[in-house]
């Protein structure tokens, strides 16, 4: 069966497993482009710690090498959650989830931005963004589960909302109604449910 993959929008949820059309926008940066690049790979922003002993996030920007692991990392964080489905084909699903995110990579889906998320150097999670002039959308980010619930999330969900701010546009995201985590997540960041679109509530901090 055919799918379109559609993200998740917290650290705590699980990827969509239905159709939906996408909705896209420009990519520009989060924070502070650098031109110190690991691994020779463009680095899209760095969001520093606000402890002096913390360690940065490095969001790179991702190309078709790291297909493998966005999907790896999607698929380990939903089964971590004990969020997969019943009927879940789990060859399927990677083969559908990394055609689409070739197409975000070479830049077919126009606006849709994919990261690799990074600390210390080592891969540890995927982030998606879209923007259109009317709001900045968190569209999904999934992290190893070993790097969950140290506030990485947190800190990446605050970066967008100084980007969404600084344009004078909200920041959203959704989250699936069945699924409490994600909007308690969202809450705790600031984010306010403001109504509800097919199975998901929508949140969002202006």
């Amino acid at each position: 069966m055919s799918r379109r993959w559609q993200d998740s929008a917290a650290e705590h949820t699980a990827p969509r497993w239905r159709r939906r059309p996408e909705v896209v926008g420009g990519f520009s940066h989060l924070m502070t482009a650098t031109a110190h690049a690991p691994s020779q790979k463009q680095v899209t922003a760095v969001i520093g710690s606000p402890n002096p002993r913390g360690v940065d996030i490095v969001l790179r920007t991702a190309t078709e090498d790291d297909v493998a692991f966005l999907t790896d990392v999607v698929v380990a964080a939903t089964r971590a959650q004990r969020r997969l489905p019943a009927d879940f084909d789990e060859m399927e699903f990677r083969a559908g989830f990394a055609d689409w995110t070739r197409e975000q990579v070479r830049g077919d889906l126009p606006g849709s931005s994919v990261c690799v998320v990074e600390i210390d150097g080592v891969p540890v999670g995927r982030l998606r963004v879209v923007r259109t002039e009317e709001l900045v959308e968190l569209a999904g980010v999934q992290l190893r589960p070993a790097h969950q619930s140290r506030g990485i999330g947190a800190r990446i969900v605050g970066a967008l909302a100084a980007e969404a701010r600084g344009q004078g546009v909200p920041l959203e995201l959704g989250v699936e109604q069945d699924n409490p985590r994600p909007r308690e997540f969202s809450e705790r960041c600031g984010l306010r449910h403001v109504g509800d679109h097919g199975d998901e509530h929508r949140m969002r901090l202006v």
